[in-house]
């Protein structure tokens, strides 16, 4: 009875199993569906179809950079990122607080971290889709290429902010030529926002 039961079960919808196999698409929904939205807004008003997909595409890009920014904010000024100051009295204004702070500040800064790693889950696939039977060589080059691209993103969106005026290169006053390329360099390495977020996860739970 109970074998019976189990194969008329089998044919049936498994939630689980559904999202486990659309994993991928649903995360992409989820990370980027606020983005989108918003763009699709914007391109309606300025009757620019296109818009929604180059801001996608810029997020994609720019996902590094974005959280070294972000992380730059949480230290300097939060209320900027989070959206309002933290309150001192009231239990809406604690709640409306705590929302800004899991939209504006945590699910932003996971969208983020999920966009950085897309275009590797992108290579990965494309390369098994030429060679499937050595997965630990295709994997070892797609983190390569992935690896190159963000030096390369790092490095266009630098040059990008030096020629239109924004700093994002701080020299230290006073150091040497080989401190400061290496104050550079670290702007234009993978992962630098990343790094700074873990760091600065880290300096709040020593202090």
């Amino acid at each position: 009875m109970n074998e019976g039961f189990i194969a008329s079960a089998e044919p049936g919808f498994s939630l689980f199993g559904f999202i486990w196999r659309y994993k991928f698409w649903i995360a992409l929904i989820l990370f980027t569906l606020p983005a989108v939205i918003s763009s699709i807004v914007v391109a309606i008003n300025t009757s620019d179809p296109t818009l929604p997909f180059f801001q996608l595409a810029e997020r994609i890009f720019t996902a590094d950079n974005v959280i070294n920014q972000d992380v730059n904010l949480l230290i300097n000024n939060p209320s900027a990122l989070v959206g309002m100051a933290y309150p001192e009295t009231g239990i809406w204004k604690h709640f409306v607080f705590g929302w800004l702070f899991f939209w504006n500040v945590i699910w932003k800064i996971f969208s983020e971290i999920w966009l950085i790693f897309l275009p590797l889950l992108i290579m990965i696939k494309l390369i098994n889709l030429g060679d499937t039977t050595s997965p630990a060589k295709n994997l070892i080059k797609a983190i390569v290429y992935f690896l190159l691209y963000l030096f390369i993103a790092n490095s266009v969106i630098a040059i990008h902010d030096l020629a239109v005026g924004k700093i994002t290169i701080n020299i230290n006053p006073g150091e040497n030529i080989f401190t400061e390329y290496l104050q550079t360099t670290l702007v234009l390495l993978p992962f630098h926002g990343v790094v700074n977020l873990l760091v600065y996860i880290v300096n709040l739970f020593i202090h």
